[in-house]
């Protein structure tokens, strides 16, 4: 290894406290692919060739950005070499940096491809990507993520290429307080001087370099203190060089770049101080014609993850250094003892797990939904690994957003926590009992509002107790809404039974909030997931309260409590009652918002409202309808006057824009602002409702509009805000209800599963663009399936078929009136046990369970 002098004086640039960083990278100017698994932190590539937003120092409300040491970089021979990014970096030279029209980049979660148009005969493309599928739980722990750089040469000649990956060590090291609360003061990040400990690393498989701290700091409370390792995955006929970086030194830059324009660094590490970064380099010479995969792996390591400020809303102006909360670690820690482990374990299965990953990816893409669609499902998925805390005891929480820090918000997660569903139904499982369990810590320690489940478990902590939430009427209906939506979509019975008792509880403090025994409670303004102005009857609360009390039905009938069972239907029949007679109004034609203004407008002056306010046409008054029509749940709604409160939203509610119609969130008739909406939620209660009731055209027309102001016009395909305007970007980040959009695919299809009885329901529900024809994934959480359906002239068709679920009862819900249905089984007709054919039903319960089946309904 190769010194120089210590005493040289380097010229170093002050670190100061990032604010000129942040002002060149602004993290919200950029968003790329989310790499990272489920709860361990993640960085992202953005379509710059920057890699930016940095949350694996248990940062998420702090993120990294714009670290000038962590970079990617190309030598081709004959030709300079490259930095693989358009925006500069200081010290180094202008020319070095490539040309917009130089990176072509797409994303679709949870893989980034990059192609690098270079001077000279190599292609170069990357593929990064975190390994997060379906089921597989092992790959999603780990802290890391793949990066394949694809090599081909189009010369006659043998090429000399040299691919490089520089890191900066950033042990020690937090960003900017990200906060939409104009009260939460802006706080500096803090790049931590002690760095300088980059060693070298190899083994029988991997070389490469370990980025650690050289002491504890207690000043930090070492929550962001752990280590890094950048190791390449040796392969034949390549070499390896190392060399440190002072990224904040002209001199340093200026050596290292000479080094790296020879196609070989220098072979040393730390010489000089300030030499936070260590960079890689692999050179391989290109036979003609030849192609190869180079893969890097980065991985990370930081175990001591906690919660910090007292966990209630004002937390947020807390500092992250003050650890008051317990001890959150991640799940990795009873895996891996450092970054190194978790390399080696991911050592030789990057095609293997990207192939994995593309599987459920082609499902989307390779089905006959638009194209957009498709990616809008598969980008909105990036949550798993940007929102989640999988802590070290195995309790998962979802965070609501960077800039909204609930850990566990419920109202959010109703749209949002679909995905953790299908993807990871056991965390999604444990996510639930952490509400009961809250709940019942909460009544313990306060001895009132037994059964109430709770808003979050705190800001910036998952153990605060938070009392936040505890008289919202929404979160409880919610609560038990995702239960029998889980239950329904796992078979788990047991885990249902388990909940029954709670369920009960839950029901009895919903009671609490009805003053006046009609069945339906009664708000007082801040009183839901919207935070403001809903006094007296409302029917967002209201439709959510029929459609859990409807829930409640199934489950009660299901264990065999007759007694209870007789409660709930008195219930649901009172409240059905003055849901029609307080929210309707004939001559609107809509379900009103709320019936009073306030209820103490000298004790609520900054709720109080007026009659305009309380009668305006919201986008969520059949936010109850949708739910009880996706769980396939006995009709407890007016259908006549659904369809026309329906048809008033669209009215109403829709602007024209650039893109498409816009619904806007609540507005009254002749309002011509341009108003905003919540994407997380438009994609569930108005889309996946339209599409199930007979609108499915306006409903993928709203839902592209949304697409491509978030995705195009805004380019925040992995940064779904919570509010949406058509006149400009509104606030959110990285929002925890971004999943919604995978409740429109169920809605197409019109499917629901039982798979605790082996029931399976479809009713699909086209647009005229789909030109009578569907074919697409069927989802459930222990599996996905397929679908087939085409309509003809008189007939439908479905073709139904799972690799391992089994079905013994079939229903099948048409438009037309059906007259005659046929069964096959592996393309022969079969006889079914029952089958019933009413006007727009088909009911088959069939001798013998079956995977696959054909069914043909004759009009």
């Amino acid at each position: 290894m190769q010194t120089n002098s210590p005493d040289e004086k380097p010229e170093i640039a002050p670190l100061g406290d990032l604010d000129d960083l942040r002002k060149r990278h602004d993290p919200k100017s950029l968003n790329g692919v989310p790499l990272g698994g489920f709860g361990t932190g993640k960085i992202e590539i953005t379509p710059d060739g920057s890699l930016r937003h940095f949350t694996t120092n248990n940062n998420t409300t702090y993120p990294l950005d714009g670290m000038p040491g962590t970079f990617l970089g190309a030598k081709i021979e004959n030709h300079p070499a490259k930095i693989l990014q358009t925006n500069a970096i200081p010290f180094f030279p202008k020319e070095s940096y490539l040309q917009p029209n130089q990176i072509a980049c797409e994303g679709l979660y949870p893989v980034n491809h990059l192609q690098y148009a270079l001077d000279g005969d190599i292609e170069l493309a990357l593929t990064a990507f975190a390994a997060m599928s379906p089921l597989d739980y092992e790959n999603a722990m780990k802290p890391g993520a793949y990066f394949i750089f694809n090599l081909k040469n189009n010369s006659k000649l043998t090429r000399r290429a040299t691919l490089l990956f520089s890191w900066e060590n950033i042990n020690g090291c937090w960003g900017d307080k990200v906060a939409w609360d104009d009260w939460v003061p802006k706080t500096p990040g803090v790049l931590s001087e002690d760095r300088f400990n980059n060693q070298l690393y190899e083994d029988d498989l991997l070389e490469g370099i370990f980025y650690q701290a050289t002491q504890e700091h207690p000043e930090y409370k070492n929550f962001c203190i752990g280590n890094f390792a950048l190791l390449w995955e040796i392969s034949d006929n390549a070499k390896l060089s190392f060399q440190s970086l002072n990224p904040y030194d002209g001199g340093s830059v200026r050596q290292f770049m000479s080094n790296f324009d020879s196609h070989a660094l220098a072979n040393q590490i730390q010489l000089k101080p300030g030499e936070f970064s260590a960079a890689l380099a692999v050179t391989v010479d290109l036979h003609p014609g030849e192609k190869r995969d180079e893969i890097f792996l980065l991985t990370w390591y930081m175990p001591n993850d906690w919660g910090f400020g007292d966990g209630d809303v004002y937390s947020r102006t807390a500092d992250i250094t003050e650890k008051k909360g317990g001890f959150i670690g991640h799940f990795y820690n009873n895996h891996f003892d450092s970054a190194l482990d978790v390399a080696r374990s991911m050592a030789g299965d990057a095609l293997s797990l990207l192939n994995k990953v593309r599987a459920w990816q082609n499902c989307l893409l390779q089905s006959s939904l638009p194209e957009w669609f498709s990616k809008l499902l598969i980008n909105n998925t990036y949550v798993l690994s940007t929102n989640f805390f999988w802590a070290e005891d195995g309790r998962v929480v979802t965070l609501e957003s960077p800039l909204c820090p609930c850990y566990g918000t419920l109202d959010q997660r109703f749209y949002g926590s679909i995905t953790q569903l299908l993807f990871f139904p056991s965390l999604e499982r444990r996510e639930m009992e952490l509400y009961r369990w809250h709940s019942d810590i909460q009544w313990e320690s306060r001895r009132k509002y037994k059964g109430q489940i709770y808003h979050d478990f705190g800001n910036n902590r998952m153990d605060a107790f938070n009392h936040y939430g505890w008289n919202w009427m929404d979160l409880n209906t919610k609560f038990i809404l995702l239960l029998y939506r889980n239950y329904l979509l796992t078979g788990d019975r047991n885990k249902l039974l388990e909940m029954y008792p709670k369920i009960k509880e839950v029901v009895e403090r919903i009671l609490e909030a009805d003053e006046n025994g009609d069945g339906l409670p009664e708000g007082y303004g801040n009183c839901n997931t919207y935070e403001g102005k809903f006094f007296g009857t409302n029917s967002y609360d209201s439709s959510l309260v029929l459609a859990a009390l409807s829930c409640v039905k199934r489950i009660a009938a299901l264990f065999d409590d007759d007694d209870y069972l007789a409660h709930i239907r008195d219930l649901i029949e009172r409240g059905k009652a003055a849901f029609e007679k307080l929210l309707w109004d004939e001559q609107l034609g809509y379900y009103i918002k709320c019936t009073e203004t306030a209820d103490e407008p000298d004790k609520s002056p900054a709720y109080s409202g007026d009659l305009k306010n309380a009668k305006s046409c919201r986008d969520d008054q059949l936010t109850g309808k949708w739910y009880a029509d996706f769980l396939e749940l006995d009709p407890v709604f007016n259908e006549t006057r659904a369809a026309r409160a329906l048809a008033s939203i669209i009215d109403i509610n829709a602007v024209d824009t650039e893109h498409g119609p816009f619904i806007r969130q609540q507005v009254n008739r002749g309002d011509e602002t341009p108003g905003a909406c919540w994407p997380g939620f438009i994609f569930g209660h108005l889309c996946s409702y339209a599409i199930s009731n007979k609108q499915a055209d306006f409903a993928m027309e709203v839902a592209e509009t949304i697409y491509r102001l978030i995705h195009e016009t805004h380019q925040q395909a992995f940064d779904q805000p919570i509010g949406l305007r058509p006149d400009k970007k509104s606030r959110g980040d990285r929002y925890q209800n971004s999943p919604s959009a995978w409740y429109m695919l169920f809605a197409l299809e019109g499917a629901m599963f039982d798979l605790d009885k082996g029931k399976i329901h479809l009713k699909s529900s086209l647009p005229r663009a789909f030109n009578n024809r569907l074919s697409a994934p069927l989802l459930t959480a222990v599996e996905w399936g397929w679908l087939n359906y085409e309509i003809k002239s008189n007939r439908a068709d479905y073709e139904v078929a799972f690799p391992n679920l089994q079905f013994y009862e079939i229903t099948i819900g048409t438009d037309a009136k059906a007259r005659q249905a046929n069964i096959r089984v592996n393309g022969k007709g079969i006889a079914p046990k029952t089958i019933r054919i009413q006007a727009h039903q088909i009911y088959i319960e069939l001798e013998e369970p079956v995977t696959k089946f054909q069914v043909e309904v004759i009009f």
